[in-house]
């Protein structure tokens, strides 16, 4: 080859490796390739929402893209960071899946196929590859691709020029993830792909509020049948064996029902989203307490109160201390305490405070895990005077007894919950809380037969503590108090102190002592005087 026809060549070729850095749409849709297993190695197959979605990625900092699956665009993604670190300098990078090694192995792996069948003058035009393993590829140029699990949250702590959250709808820890995303790209891009998984989620909650034009991301939905081939014989083969709720996740065909239906909600999420709710008609909010303290009622001096309490110490992904207060009269949702990592002595002394000012609210507490230590403080320390407690059955002794505090079981659960969404739909109870009703939007049947919300349900459970109590024994609100306990010194004291405070209450209730009597059966609440 002539010297003139070599210098033409190089600049030809110099000229298309600026327009593919130029390009992202232009270098994936002319350079990228891909496996397919029938195939071989080949040029990919563009389609068109691929090539708006390269030019979304190349123009748009903040990125959502709701999406069915098999659809292309984890090629789409890999390409993009090939791309991003190849053609510029000192690019770090980093793609976090749902899933363990398989999944951000499989990411490295098509970048380094695609790199391995670019033309060989574009590889030796770009930089050298200086790195060789499963999880990462780095050039010389200061540029860097890494591909992990979201497991141990690696982004914490760092920046990249472009972040993927892919999967981020079913990361097992998307409060961590999202934590770490956002100061990670402050001057770079941040990318969230994944499926619909259901009303109330912090998946849903980005999108939505993307959609709305309410945070500053782009937003893209792509359904089943953005793939030429796929007609409506196909989505019925592909489909037939699956869920309702995973259908709609997993191949959607708008974004509005495949949130209804992807969560396998509990609740009816059509008449939740018609559910009229009104947040800012509060009448004050004090922001100073630890916590989130929000009333829309101040307490009637001649109505009664009930309060559902959930606790919980914040250790776990999304777990807050919840407290909700209903009035008995006309069963309004009148105020609400929520707080992330409220100890046993913070949950149990605002607890006290909330039912005091509300005239001395009947209190029912969940008593599972840490509830109990709450439970212990409000009987002994803060002496509250209206705590919830039932009537068992003590089959040693052969005697009722009391237990204090609400024990949810998955009978009970079941139950409570089911009765809230009657009575809520029925005009029973009222709320105006939209954050507990997108929280019910969120609750579903898990894959283990139990429900949940993910990643809370807190609000729903506190609500439904709340509205069992206002159900069952609203009638006969403030007509009893709680047993008060012993004074020092007392022998029902050194009784308690020596064989226990269960021995006391049988022992009682076996003789049937006069200072322990049962306020009526239609309540299930004692009233103990020791004079």
């Amino acid at each position: 080859m002539s010297t003139k026809r070599q210098k033409e060549l190089a600049l030809l070729r110099e000229k298309e490796w600026r327009k593919c850095q130029a390009s992202f749409p232009y270098f994936f849709s002319t350079y990228w390739t891909v496996l397919v297993p029938d195939r071989g190695i080949v040029p990919v197959d563009v389609r068109a929402p691929q090539i708006e979605s390269a030019q979304l990625f190349q123009s748009e900092k903040r990125i959502v893209v709701v999406k069915a699956r098999q659809i292309g665009w984890s090629t789409l993604i890999t390409a993009y960071l090939f791309w991003k670190t190849y053609f510029f300098d000192n690019m770090p990078t980093m793609a976090l899946s749902r899933r363990e090694d398989p999944e951000a192995w499989m990411i490295i792996s098509n970048i380094k196929m695609g790199y391995q069948n670019l033309p060989q003058w574009m590889r030796a035009r770009g930089p050298g590859q200086i790195t060789d393993n499963k999880t990462e590829v780095r050039w010389n140029n200061g540029s860097c691709v890494e591909s992990d699990s979201s497991k141990d949250n690696p982004a914490r702590g760092r920046t990249f020029a472009v972040l993927v959250l892919d999967e981020f709808g079913k990361m097992p820890n998307p409060d961590d993830a999202w934590g770490s995303a956002l100061p990670a790209t402050e001057y770079g891009q941040l990318i969230v792909i994944g499926n619909a998984n259901g009303y109330g989620t912090r998946w849903w909650r980005l999108c939505d509020a993307a959609k709305r034009k309410l945070n500053n991301f782009a937003y893209r939905f792509y359904p089943w049948n953005v793939v030429p081939h796929r007609d409506a014989e196909w989505f019925e083969r592909e489909t037939s064996s699956m869920l309702p709720s995973e259908r709609a996740a997993e191949y959607p065909e708008n974004d509005v029902e495949c949130w209804v239906q992807a969560g396998n909600p509990v609740f009816d999420v059509e008449r939740l989203r018609l559910y009229p709710t009104l947040d800012d008609g509060f009448v004050s909010d004090e922001p100073e307490v630890d916590g989130t303290y929000t009333v829309w009622e101040d307490p009637d001096p001649k109505h009664h109160y009930v309060i559902g309490m959930d606790v919980s110490l914040g250790k776990g992904e999304g777990d807050y201390t919840v407290v909700n207060v209903l009035c008995v009269e006309t069963g309004k949702h009148v105020a609400e305490w929520r707080a992330r990592r409220a100890d046993i002595i913070k949950a149990a002394d605002r607890a006290t405070e909330i039912g005091k000012h509300y005239n001395d609210a009947w209190l029912g507490v969940e008593i599972n895990g840490v509830g109990e230590g709450v439970l212990n403080r409000l009987r002994e320390e803060n002496h509250y005077p209206n705590l919830y407690f039932r009537k068992t059955w003590n089959r040693v002794a052969q005697t009722q007894v009391i237990k204090y505090g609400w024990d949810t079981n998955r009978i009970t659960k079941h139950q409570i919950v089911a009765e809230l969404q009657d009575r809520l739909f029925s005009g029973e109870v009222a709320t105006t809380h939209q954050e507990l009703i997108t929280e019910m939007m969120g609750y579903r049947y898990l894959a283990d037969g139990t429900m949940g919300g993910l990643p809370n349900d807190d609000r729903v459970m506190s609500m439904a503590i709340a509205m069992r109590l206002w159900y069952e024994h609203g009638d006969n609100i403030g007509e009893a108090k709680n047993p008060e306990p012993p004074q020092w010194g007392t022998l029902e004291h050194h009784v308690i102190q020596e064989m226990g405070e269960q021995f006391f209450h049988n022992y009682y209730a076996e003789q049937d002592d006069s200072r322990f009597t049962m306020n009526g059966d239609t309540s299930g609440r004692y009233a103990y005087s020791p004079t």
